[in-house]
């Protein structure tokens, strides 16, 4: 809840930290990005060694090999 001041909330602001409620420090949505680009990375990774497996130690590529490449390609 909100009142005329900032939220309405039993928790005080640590000594000498002056609280911003109309520009507060945002720290999950960078947290957020930087998760998403360290899996993005390993998937990446993943699946670049999942396709050299597939077609240089196995030569068995699938339907489902050509199409996940393929889909790839097209994002």
């Amino acid at each position: 809840m909100w009142n005329a001041t900032g939220p309405d909330s039993n928790r005080n602001v640590p000594p000498g930290v002056v609280a911003d409620y109309n520009n507060p420090e945002d720290v999950y949505w960078t947290l957020n990005i930087v998760l998403t680009a360290i899996c993005v990375f390993f998937i990446t990774l993943l699946f670049i060694i999942r396709v050299y497996v597939k077609r240089t130690i196995s030569r068995n590529s699938g339907l489902e090999d050509c199409m996940s490449i393929s889909d790839v390609e097209q994002s």
